[in-house]
C-alpha cells in the first residue's frame, strides 16, 4: 500500500520502502499533511512545514516521519430513533466491550484515570457520555445496561470500529481523535381496538331502525393528562386536547395506533339515528410495563341502546288505558309517521331520533271526553322508556252565591270564539257538564238572566286548559253595599246619596242613609258607577264623588263614603291661646260667603264645604289689641281625616323706657337701680322687674300689650332716696300715656323721666 503526503497542491507518493520524493517546487514554504495511512489502526503524522530556498534537481532536504498506533476517545450519544432528538429527559447507562482478536472473545473496557477505573458511562443532561481515556483501535460493541425512562431496549447489538476510517472521526484543537457512537432507542406506542354493537329491541309495535351504517358513528379521542415526549420531557399534547375524530369501519370496528404512552379517553360524539348516544368517557391508558414491548393494546367493546317511546292514552283517573282514541305521531315536518287506535295496552315505538321534536295528536276522542290538545315531545338521549301520556278531561260549570250555594233558575250559555252557541241551560242544584268543548280552545260563559235578588254576573271567558284534571268553571252572583260614615267610622244618618250609571248617566238608585248599610239595586257586574252625595248634614264636608266598578271578585263588595269636618281655630301668635271676638268669614273661589262667625274659645266647624275645592279664610274684624291677620287660602283635601286650619293674630306690643334723673340738676343718673311694673295701683301684683342700664341711666319694659300698668321704683341709685312715686301707664289704640300725659315715640320706644332726690349729708361743726 502506498502512502500519500499532500504538499499544498501536490501529492507525494511513498514507495514500498517508505520513501517519497516530490516534484520540482518553487521557492517558498509548504505544509505537509498525511492524507492516507497504510492501516486504519495507526495515526496520521502530525502536520509539518518545508521551506524551499534554492534551485536543485536533487532533494533539497529529507524529512523522516513515523506513524503511531491509532487511539481515540469515544463520545456516546443517546437519541430518539424516530425523531432524532437527544434523549435528555432521563439517563442511559452503557458498557463497552472490545473484541480480542487472539481468542475472538469480547472483553469489557475500562478507563483508568490515576487510581480510578471506569467501566460504565451514564449520559449527562445533553444526552452524551464520553470515555475518560482514549481507546485502542479495534472492534467494539455497546451494551445498554440502563434504558432511559419511556424507551425500549435497542433493536440490535450496536457494534463499531475504532480506527481512522470511522465516518464519525473528528479531531479537537489538541488534535485528539474522537469517535461518536449514537445509540438510538424507540418509545413504545399504544394501539386502541374498539368494537361497537347496537342492541335492537323486541316486543315493539313499530321500529325505525333497519340497516345499521356503523360508519355514521363517530368518536373523539382526547388526552386525560399531558402527553410528553420522553426524549426531552416536552409536552406533545396538553391535557384535554382532542387527538382526532374517528368514524367506525363498516363492520363496527375502529383501530387507532401509533399513540404515545399516557392516559386518554374516548367518547362517542355521533351515533346512528334512533340510537342512544353513549356519553360515557372510556379510559384508554397506555402504561409501559417493560423495556421490550414495543406496542401496547387496549381493547374496548361498546354497546349502544336504541330509543324506546311508550304512548299511553288515559282518562283523568289514570287507572287504565282509554280505548277508542285515534292517535297519530307527526315528525318535525308535519308528516304522519305512525297511526293507531288506542286499546288496553300502551303503544311502543323504537328508534325515534334523539333531540328531534315529535307531536302526539288525538284525531278522534272517545265518546264523552274532550279532545286533547297536541303534545310536543323531544326524544332524550336515554335507553330508558320515555313515556308520553295523553289524558282526556271534562269541564263542569257551577252557578252559586257568595256562600257557595247553588243558584237555581239562572239562564246560561257558552259561546265559542266565533260567537256560536256551544251549549245552553238553566241552572239547577247540580253542576252542569258542558258539552262540545275542545281542549285548548277559548269560550265565553254568559248569564242572560239572574234570579231575583242577585246581580247579573259579568261574562266569563275561559280556556279549556291542558291540565290533566277535571276543570271547574264557577259563576258567582254578588251584592254591593254602601255605607256612610264619619272619619271615626261612625254611621251618619240623614244624608241623601245616589248611584249614577257611567254608561247611561241615569240614576240607578237613590236613598237617605240610615244606621244600616244600603244594598244597591240595579247594578250590573263589571260596569262602572258614580256614588254621589246629594244632601249633607250640617257640619260635614260634602264628599267628592266616588267612581267604582262592580268588580268580578266573588264576594260582597262594600263602598264606604266618609264625611270629614273642617275646623278653624283663632289663636294668639305668641301664646297660642284661643282668641275670642274675631269676626271671620270663609268664601269660595268666586267670592261667595260660605260661612261667617265670631271666634270663641272653641274651634269652629265650617259649614257648606266640599272636598277638593279651594276657599279663603278672612279676618273681617280682629280682637282689640291685635293686628289683623292676613287671609288664608286652603283646599279641602280628599284625605279621610278631619282638617284643621289655624289663623294666628299678632298682639300690638309697645316698648316703655324710664329715664332716671336728678330732681334738682335734672341730669341723668347713670347708676344701678330697679323698677317694677304691676297690674294694680297698690303695686301688689308684680308683672316683672327691670334692671337699669347704668351706661345711659334707663330702664326699659319691652313688648307691653294694650292695658293699664303701674310702675314703681324698687331699688334707688346709690346716694339717692327711694322714691314712693307710682306712675300710671296706659297703652291703648290712642297711644301711650304716663300719668295721662301722652308720650312721644322715638325709635319704637316711648320714654318718660323719673326723678330721685339726693340724700343730704349733715354738716359738722369744728371746735
Amino acid at each position: 500500500m502506498t502512502n500519500l503526503l499532500k504538499m499544498n497542491t501536490q501529492y507525494l507518493e511513498h514507495g514500498s520502502n517508505g520513501h517519497g520524493t516530490s516534484g520540482l517546487l518553487a521557492y517558498g514554504e509548504y505544509t505537509v499533511n498525511e492524507t492516507y495511512t497504510p492501516s486504519p489502526e495507526i495515526n496520521k503524522v502530525e502536520e509539518f512545514y518545508v521551506r524551499i530556498d534554492k534551485d536543485s534537481r536533487i532533494p533539497v532536504k529529507e524529512y523522516v516521519e513515523n506513524d503511531s498506533p491509532f487511539r481515540a476517545y469515544i463520545k456516546l450519544e443517546k437519541k430518539d430513533k424516530e425523531t432524532g432528538k437527544s434523549v435528555v429527559y432521563s439517563n442511559a447507562t452503557f458498557e463497552l466491550y472490545r473484541l480480542n482478536t487472539d481468542n475472538n472473545k469480547w472483553e469489557k473496557v475500562q478507563c483508568k484515570v490515576k487510581n480510578e477505573y471506569f467501566d460504565s458511562w451514564t449520559t449527562n443532561s445533553d444526552g452524551v457520555a464520553m470515555t475518560e481515556t482514549k481507546l485502542e483501535a479495534g472492534s467494539y460493541k455497546l451494551a445498554e445496561i440502563k434504558v432511559p425512562k419511556g424507551y425500549t431496549e435497542l433493536d440490535a447489538e450496536l457494534r463499531f470500529e475504532v480506527n481512522n476510517r470511522n465516518e464519525t472521526l473528528e479531531y479537537d484543537q489538541d488534535y485528539d481523535a474522537w469517535i461518536t457512537v449514537i445509540a438510538k432507542n424507540s418509545q413504545p406506542t399504544g394501539k386502541l381496538e374498539l368494537k361497537k354493537v347496537v342492541n335492537l329491541r323486541e316486543d315493539v309495535d313499530k321500529t325505525f331502525i333497519k340497516d345499521i351504517d356503523f360508519t355514521q358513528i363517530v368518536f373523539d379521542l382526547i388526552t386525560s393528562e399531558d402527553i410528553i415526549d420522553f426524549a426531552d420531557g416536552s409536552v406533545i399534547y396538553k391535557a384535554g386536547t382532542k387527538i382526532g375524530k374517528y368514524n367506525l369501519n363498516a363492520d363496527g370496528t375502529l383501530t387507532i395506533d401509533n399513540l404515545k404512552m399516557g392516559k386518554y379517553y374516548i367518547k362517542e360524539v355521533q351515533t346512528i339515528e334512533g340510537a342512544v348516544l353513549d356519553e360515557t368517557k372510556y379510559d384508554v391508558i397506555f402504561e409501559q410495563t417493560d423495556t421490550t414491548t414495543k406496542e401496547y393494546t387496549v381493547n374496548l367493546n361498546i354497546e349502544n341502546e336504541t330509543t324506546i317511546t311508550e304512548i299511553s292514552k288515559q282518562d283523568i283517573t289514570g287507572e287504565k288505558e282509554l280505548e277508542g282514541a285515534t292517535l297519530t305521531i307527526l315528525d318535525d315536518k308535519g308528516e304522519i309517521i305512525d297511526s293507531w287506535v288506542s286499546n288496553k295496552e300502551t303503544h311502543k315505538i323504537e328508534g325515534l331520533i334523539v333531540g328531534k321534536t315529535y307531536v302526539l295528536r288525538e284525531e278522534i276522542a272517545p265518546d264523552y271526553f274532550v279532545k286533547a290538545t297536541d303534545i310536543k315531545f323531544i326524544i332524550e338521549n336515554t335507553g330508558e322508556i320515555q313515556k308520553i301520556t295523553m289524558i282526556d278531561k271534562i269541564v263542569t260549570m257551577t252557578k252559586a252565591d257568595i256562600a257557595g250555594n247553588e243558584v237555581e233558575g239562572a239562564e246560561l250559555k257558552v259561546l265559542d270564539k266565533d260567537g256560536n252557541v256551544v251549549d245552553s241551560w238553566t241552572s239547577t242544584k247540580e253542576e252542569h257538564k258542558i258539552k262540545g268543548l275542545v281542549e285548548g280552545e277559548t269560550y265565553t260563559l254568559i248569564e242572560d238572566y239572574a234570579p231575583d235578588g242577585y246581580v247579573i254576573s259579568n261574562k266569563i271567558e275561559f280556556t279549556v286548559t291542558t291540565d290533566k284534571e277535571t276543570q271547574k268553571i264557577e259563576m258567582i252572583d254578588k251584592i254591593v253595599e254602601v255605607r256612610k260614615t264619619d272619619v271615626a267610622g261612625n254611621t251618619i244618618e240623614g244624608i241623601t246619596l245616589s248611584i249614577i250609571s257611567n254608561k247611561t248617566k241615569n240614576i240607578v238608585d237613590k236613598w237617605v242613609t240610615t244606621n244600616e248599610a244600603h244594598k244597591v239595586s240595579g247594578l250590573i257586574e263589571g260596569e262602572s258607577y258614580i256614588l254621589r252625595e246629594e244632601i249633607v248634614v250640617d257640619g260635614y264636608v260634602k264628599a267628592k264623588d266616588i267612581e267604582f266598578t262592580v268588580t268580578e271578585e266573588k264576594e260582597t263588595q262594600e263602598i264606604t263614603m266618609i264625611d270629614k269636618i273642617v275646623e278653624i281655630v283663632k289663636t294668639d301668635l305668641t301664646t297660642n291661646e284661643e282668641l275670642e271676638g274675631a269676626e271671620l268669614t270663609v268664601t269660595d273661589e268666586d267670592g261667595n260667603i260660605i260661612d261667617t262667625w265670631i271666634s270663641t274659645k272653641e274651634p269652629h266647624v265650617v259649614k257648606g264645604l266640599e272636598e277638593g275645592k279651594t276657599y279663603t279664610l278672612t279676618e273681617v274684624t280682629c280682637p282689640y289689641g291685635y293686628e289683623q291677620a292676613e287671609s288664608i287660602t286652603f283646599t279641602v283635601t280628599e284625605e279621610k281625616e278631619n282638617q284643621k286650619i289655624e289663623m294666628k293674630d299678632m298682639p300690638i306690643l309697645k316698648n316703655l323706657q324710664v329715664i332716671k334723673v336728678d330732681s334738682k340738676t335734672k341730669e341723668v343718673i347713670k347708676d344701678k337701680f330697679t323698677f317694677g311694673i304691676y297690674e294694680d295701683s297698690e303695686c301688689t301684683k308684680l308683672i316683672k322687674e327691670v334692671e337699669s342700664n347704668k351706661e345711659n341711666g334707663t330702664a326699659t319694659f319691652e313688648d307691653l300689650r294694650y292695658g293699664t300698668y303701674h310702675i314703681k321704683e324698687i331699688n334707688a341709685p346709690k346716694g339717692y332716696k327711694l322714691s314712693d312715686k307710682i306712675t300710671k301707664v296706659e297703652i291703648n289704640d290712642k297711644g301711650v300715656f304716663a300719668d295721662n300725659i301722652e308720650l312721644a315715640e322715638q325709635d319704637e320706644v316711648y320714654s318718660f323721666e323719673f326723678e330721685n332726690e339726693k340724700i343730704e349729708t349733715p354738716k359738722t361743726r369744728r371746735f
